[in-house]
């Protein structure tokens, strides 16, 4: 879960792992806990509330992370985790651990 998730690109390879519980947060540290599955992100500086007074929560396109206020857009169910403000399955079919069949014989060895 917290070594993140990596893709297939077409014409073959996988993605990068995508780091799932980061937030796209600069104001934020990022933190996983492989043992529970679950993300967790504190401020910084929680001491400079500077940035909360004059915010607006910007949750649009967002199904989950936090809304740049403070306040969190949505969460994921379980099974999903959050990044770039998107939920996704931690082992989808299709992914790098569970590669699409596309119909060809080639079996490994």
């Amino acid at each position: 879960f917290c070594k993140g998730v990596s893709y297939p690109l077409f014409g073959g390879g996988c993605s990068e792992p995508i780091n799932i519980c980061d937030d796209m947060d600069e104001t934020t540290a990022d933190s996983c806990d492989q043992g529970t599955e679950t993300c967790s992100h504190s401020m910084i500086d929680p001491s400079d509330p500077t940035c909360l007074q004059t915010c607006e929560p910007d949750c649009d396109g967002k199904q989950c992370g936090e809304n740049g206020c403070g306040g969190f857009c949505g969460t994921c169910p379980d099974g999903f985790g959050c990044s770039s403000n998107i939920c996704y399955e931690g082992a989808l079919e299709g992914s790098c651990a569970a590669p699409y069949n596309l119909g060809n014989s080639i079996t490994e060895t």
